[in-house]
């Protein structure tokens, strides 16, 4: 177990509870407990529930909202890339103040982010994959940080639930608690021009004997792999 000096603690991270920083230090980080490493008392302070779920609406005004059925707190702690990375960063000096050989995979992963967002992958899709890199890999080895794991890639950026046929009702009712909303439904590719995301994912694969969607990859479109053999992932 890690055992920090208080004059270190202090001085460093003075807004950060010490428990948050041991708990950095011996690799039994709750990622959940993320939105504490902002220097801000009110982000600090935000508590919210493990579950978020709603309407998506995408910061590109052009692209349709989603529903979205989050798998953790995080969707509504971190709205965007700035907020998450403003305690991202925090997180990562604690950590390679106690293991300088995380150093260079933290670093890496984050660049890594910045480019998954510079390929216009929508944020919440990236956010559940650092969630999942996070709880897969915080205490795997340093240099398994260099590598992007091409599955959990597959299963929350390039994957989503497979899509049905455009309603003909135009929009429904979606109620959540005491809140009502439209759900809108989006336009999309006839079935024969749609690519199979169940093909695409390593853990389930397309079991349909006769798929009607293009099984080719998701991520260039291309023949001859599943997206997490994707050689742009490389």
């Amino acid at each position: 177990m890690l055992h920090l000096l208080p004059s270190m603690f202090s001085r460093d991270w003075s807004w950060v509870d010490q428990t948050v920083v041991e708990a950095i230090g011996n690799g039994q980080f709750d990622i959940n407990h993320l939105p504490k490493l902002h220097r801000e008392e009110d982000a600090r302070n935000r508590h919210i529930k493990m579950t978020a779920e709603g309407i998506f609406n995408p910061f590109d005004k052009t692209k349709p909202p989603e529903v979205l059925i989050g798998q953790t707190k995080m969707h509504l702690a971190f709205k965007d890339p700035t907020t998450f990375f403003c305690a991202w960063q925090i997180y990562t000096s604690i950590r390679t103040s106690y293991h300088p050989e995380h150093g260079p995979g933290l670093a890496l992963f984050s660049e890594r982010i910045y480019f998954h967002i510079q390929l216009n992958y929508p944020w919440y899709k990236i956010l559940n994959y650092i969630l999942a890199f996070f709880r897969a890999h915080q205490n795997s080895a340093p240099d398994v940080w260099n590598d992007v794991d091409g599955i959990l890639v597959a299963n929350n950026l390039t994957v989503g639930q497979q899509q049905q046929p455009a309603l003909t009702n135009p929009s429904k009712s979606w109620t959540k608690g005491n809140a009502a909303t439209q759900a809108i439904t989006t336009s999309e590719k006839p079935i024969p021009q749609q690519t199979c995301r169940n093909w695409n994912r390593m853990d389930i694969g397309c079991t349909r004997p006769a798929c009607q969607r293009r099984h080719i990859c998701s991520i260039c479109d291309k023949d001859g792999h599943r997206a997490f053999q994707c050689p742009n992932l490389k």
